[in-house]
């Protein structure tokens, strides 16, 4: 079945067998979503947390740093001396955050969720939805063998999309906390 037949409007009253055919292989990929919780919307869905938080990061830090120019004169920015392996360590807006004093209290349960959710994230984007080496060397804990189609839970979605959510509001109530006071 390919996306013509999927995608092309029901005839209900020819009387055309080829026509009740198609109907009927589409509703059996229909039911097999069902049956199986939904896997390809959960999977197509686990790439927009990710996405925004990337957008919503960086965009706050930008802003941060135009409403807030005293930010861009703490301590941590004057006295820019950084253990060289532990800054290239980071990643650029962590970078930032590392300079800036935003520390995020997330647990260590909430930022492995978002270590997964970002190798999930780069599995689906990257490798057509199917689990490789990287995957499986990023997150041993995960039930998949090279190879496999790359189907997120319902439960993995959930906990992708608050992790997503906790990091944002903890990147927030962290900047809050060390912005410099008039």
């Amino acid at each position: 079945m390919d996306a013509d037949d999927v995608c092309r409007p029901f005839e209900t009253d020819t009387g055309d067998t080829a026509e009740l055919d198609r109907v009927r292989a589409v509703e059996s990929h229909a039911l097999a979503e069902v049956a199986a919780d939904f896997p390809l919307p959960h999977s197509a869905g686990t790439v927009l947390p990710w996405g925004a938080l990337e957008a919503a990061t960086r965009d706050f830090v930008v802003r941060w740093l135009y409403r807030f120019p005293a930010s861009r004169q703490t301590e941590n920015i004057a006295r820019i001396r950084v253990p060289v392996g532990e800054y290239e360590r980071l990643d650029g807006e962590d970078r930032m955050r590392y300079l800036l004093g935003i520390a995020p209290a997330v647990d260590d349960e909430i930022r492995r969720d978002l270590y997964e959710l970002a190798a999930i994230r780069h599995a689906i984007v990257h490798r057509a939805n199917l689990v490789d080496f990287r995957l499986l060397s990023l997150c041993p804990w995960l039930p998949y063998k090279d190879g496999d189609a790359l189907d997120v839970s319902r439960d993995q979605f959930r906990r992708y999309s608050s992790a997503a959510c906790l990091f944002a509001a903890s990147t927030i109530e962290a900047a809050e906390r060390s912005r410099p006071r008039d």
